[in-house]
Order: C-alpha cells, then structure tokens, then sequence
C-alpha cells in the first residue's frame, strides 16, 4: 500500500504538471485564434485532450532543456548569475561540488531511503526540491509559449487586456525557469549531501 501511495504521490508530482503546462499553451492557442469551441467538446473528449496536453508539456519541456533554456540534468555547475540567486535565497555561498553521476546518486539515495538507511525527512525534502524544479522546468516553457500566443492576439485586436495578460504569463515565465535553476542547484547538493 506505501508503495501505491508512493507512486501516486510522485505521478500527481511529476505528470500533472505536464497536463497543466500542456493544457495552459493549447488553450492559448485556441484564445489567440478564436477557436474556443475546445471548451464545448463532448466530456469523453478531455480525456484525449488531457492526454494530448500531457504529450505537449512533456515535449515543450525537453525542447526547452535541448535549447538550453533550462535543464533538467541530476548534475550541473551553476554559473556566476546562479550563484547569485542561490546566496540570497538559501543565505549561503555555493559550495563548489565535484562533479558526480547524478543519475546513480539517485538510484543509490532511492534505494537507500528504501531501506531506512537515508533519514525519511531528508529524501521527501529531496523529493520535493525536485518537484519544484520540474514545476519551473516544464510550466516555464510553457508559460514562455503561451505568452508567445497571448501577444499575437494581443497585438492583432490591440487588447489591452489580452496585451497585459501576455505580458503577465510571459514574466511568470521568466520567474519560473529562474526558479527552476534555482531548484536545479539545490538538487545538485542536496543529492551530493544525502549520497555523501
């Protein structure tokens, strides 16, 4: 039963996001050309749609991470810029870390959370940091994408409401890779604490 739960708790953590972020740029799409006849579809329909919206924030989530634009690597060093943002916000320095497989330092943390070896508060901490991060990792993205949509209407009707509403999601956007990255670098040692 733990273990359902579990599974439950890392779904709702990992693959909603994917349905929201996918479902804010397809429904901005459709404000932007006026083809809200999507909010009118048959009830069995959104099932398709949510799984389509799943497919589509995945997708926008690791072309943003090909880009560069964030990165969803369990090991990165994180530049001056970042470095920054993570004194101001955890209240100390970065501590240089020595690079790491992170991908086994996961595993390795996952099986030994499993067995009690690693503290249970520690590893949901851990866990969280990473829900977050994806959070940031796939709905920024998506924000940026449907900012994109949003200004076009904007712009075509000279709204200003569609106008600021663009400009609106575009800085939550922006605010969300941020944090992301931020989020990234706590996951980096945190990961390099609990392995250690």
């Amino acid at each position: 039963m733990d273990e359902l739960i579990g599974s439950l708790r890392r779904f709702i953590a990992r693959d909603v996001i994917f349905i929201v972020g996918g479902s804010a740029v397809v429904l901005s799409f459709c404000y932007a050309f006026d083809h809200l006849w999507i909010l009118d579809m048959p009830r069995p329909l959104y099932l398709v749609a949510a799984g389509f919206a799943y497919v589509l924030g995945y997708v926008v989530q690791d072309l943003a991470a090909l880009s560069g634009l964030v990165t969803t690597a369990h090991f990165f060093k994180p530049g001056r810029t970042l470095k920054r943002i993570y004194r101001v916000y955890t209240r100390h320095d970065w501590t240089e870390i020595a690079p790491f497989d992170g991908e086994a330092a996961w595993l390795r943390l996952e099986r030994a959370a499993a067995k009690g070896e690693v503290p249970e508060a520690s590893f949901v901490r851990l866990e969280r940091v990473v829900a977050l991060r994806q959070v940031g990792t796939t709905l920024g993205p998506c924000c940026l994408l449907s900012s994109a949509f949003l200004l076009y209407r904007g712009f075509k009707f000279l709204d200003p409401f569609d106008i600021a509403l663009a400009v609106g999601v575009l800085v939550l956007g922006l605010v969300l890779i941020a944090l992301a990255w931020l989020k990234g670098a706590q996951q980096v040692e945190l990961t390099q604490r609990l392995g250690s």
